[in-house]
């Protein structure tokens, strides 16, 4: 076995050093890019999928039961507004249907004594839903 001298092992040594730093230098800047992609990814979503609380509310709409003794009317004009809305997040309207919708919320009234899971608390529901919308595309 070969002895090595103090200024061989002192090389070696600074070489090993040299590496491990070479090492540290690639994995600070490696965990510098994945942090980097993860806030982007985060302001990507909060950006492009955040929800919208309208289109939220018209899809919990729909999910609720219908009133008892309620004439119901499947696949209504309001409803296909409101469904359209809950699906896309928005409500295609060329300038037939954007009258259409406005004459539905001028003919849905809001009661105000409406109480909770009644006809009158549906009607409304569906009347709000439908003004803001209206409101909406107004913008």
């Amino acid at each position: 076995m070969r002895s090595t001298s103090q200024p061989e092992a002192a090389g070696r040594s600074q070489a090993r050093a040299g590496v491990r730093g070479v090492n540290g230098l690639i994995m600070k800047t490696t965990l510098l890019f994945l942090i980097g992609g993860l806030v982007l990814a985060g302001i990507g979503y909060v950006l492009f999928f955040k929800s919208n609380p309208l289109q939220v509310r018209a899809q919990k709409f729909l999910e609720l039961p219908i009133p008892e003794g309620m004439s119901y009317v499947p696949d209504s004009i309001a409803e296909r507004f409101i469904r359209e809305y809950a699906e896309t997040g928005t409500v295609r309207l060329d300038p037939e249907l954007g009258e259409l919708l406005e004459i539905v919320v001028m003919e849905s009234p809001i009661t105000d004594d409406a109480l909770p899971n009644s006809e009158a608390a549906y009607m409304n529901e569906s009347s709000l839903i439908l003004r803001a919308i209206l409101n909406e595309q107004a913008r």
